[in-house]
């Protein structure tokens, strides 16, 4: 998973890698909770949806928990209902 950056939404520069696994990722889900952000990077391989918290944001991110095992999930993504 790597950091892009654009001021007009047609270029992009690239920043640098922030989240290296041995697995695949992609579309990462990343939201703002009680003023901490967090990552849900699809990570069908793993039979699994992981948990990420960024340590210094966007750049620097750390693996917090697996949050469902055991099925094949992809492009998971989160709705926040009624607080």
């Amino acid at each position: 998973m790597a950091v892009a950056t654009s001021t007009n939404t047609r270029s992009w520069k690239y920043q640098q890698v922030i989240l290296d696994e041995t697995f695949h990722l992609s579309y990462p889900y990343v939201f703002k909770w009680q003023d901490e952000f967090y990552m849900i990077p699809e990570t069908f391989e793993t039979d699994s949806i992981r948990l990420y918290r960024a340590s210094n944001f966007p750049n620097e991110w750390e693996f917090v928990e697996t949050l469902v095992d055991g099925k094949d999930f992809v492009d998971p993504s989160i709705v926040f209902f009624e607080d």
